[in-house]
Order: structure tokens, then sequence, then C-alpha cells
């Protein structure tokens, strides 16, 4: 195992036991009240699922736009919001918060384009590039049909195609044959 391995391995013994810890004092908190602790973790964890979902859906708008940052550290904030204990969904609730958001965004957009970069060299640097041999490439070199590089700032999925005024009425009619 290496040294990132056996660090990461440390750090989950260490949360773990931070956990449980902090699990005690709340549960001693409430006059040695466990089942009222853990009913706090599964209603957190509860409305960490729901955060998580609505926040991954944003992010997908984001990375598409360019500009992931803010919603990535939100999307953090609700995965510890996920996990069960009291350390890290407090922590994850301080990600939800727009000012503690706003600080760490520019380093989780840095860290996202990094991991961009590093994938698009394992894939041999064909990423996006239809002359360099990727068949799933984007012509236009964007994330959708339309879109401009990541790099650039993009499109934005509902600016792909001028709104012209008409609206289409998509029901099906039913009609009865006899």
């Amino acid at each position: 195992m290496g040294r990132i391995g056996c660090g990461f391995l440390l750090l989950v013994l260490v949360v773990l036991c931070g956990e449980a810890w902090v699990y005690v004092q709340v549960a001693r908190a409430m006059d040695n009240e466990w089942l009222g602790a853990a009913l706090a973790l599964v209603v957190l964890s509860i409305a960490g699922w729901r955060i998580l979902r609505w926040r991954g859906q944003r992010l997908a708008m984001a990375m598409m736009g360019g500009d992931p940052g803010r919603y990535m550290v939100a999307l953090l904030g609700a995965a510890l919001l996920v996990l069960p204990g009291f350390a890290t969904a407090v922590l994850g609730i301080l990600l939800q918060i727009p000012p503690f958001t706003g600080l760490l965004a520019r380093p989780a957009k840095r860290l996202m384009r990094h991991f961009a970069g590093a994938a698009a060299a394992r894939m041999g640097g064909t990423m996006g590039n239809p002359a360099a041999g990727n068949p799933f490439a984007n012509p236009m070199g964007g994330a959708f049909p339309g879109a401009f590089p990541f790099a650039t700032g993009g499109l934005r999925p509902d600016q792909s195609q001028p709104f012209s005024g008409k609206t289409i009425d998509a029901k099906a009619k039913r009609t009865d044959a006899d």
C-alpha cells in the first residue's frame, strides 16, 4: 500500500473514532438518550440525500456552463451530510452556506480542471478532439452540440437555440376510431 493509501486509511480511522466520540458526547448531553441521537443521525442523512440529489442536478448544468466551483463545494457538503456523524454533518451544513461555499469555490474549480486534464492525458490527449482520433468527440469541441470548449466558459444549454416566441403544445390527443 502506497503513502497515499496509508494516509487515507489513517484519515478514515481518525474520522471514525472522532465521530464515535462526538456521538457519545451528544447522547450524554441528551441525558443518555442514545435512540434520540441515532434518530437525529437518520434525519440528517435523509436530509443529506435530498440535498445531494438537488445539488447534483445543479452541478451538471454548472459544468456545462463552465463554472462548477460553488456547486462542487456544496455537493461535497451534501455528501458529508449523508455520512452518519454529527461532526461531518456540521461541516456539511457549513458547506451549504453561501459565504463558505464562495470561499472554497476557486480551489474546487482548479481541482476539477486538474482532474479533467489528468483524465484527458490518460485518454491519450484525445478528449474532445475528433482530429486526434476520438470517435465520440463533438466536432464543435464542447460538452453538447453547439457548445464551446470547457476552458472558454462554454455555452449554457438553454442558450443553444434562440427562442422564437412560439409555444408548441406537445400533448397527445386521443381519437377514438370506431
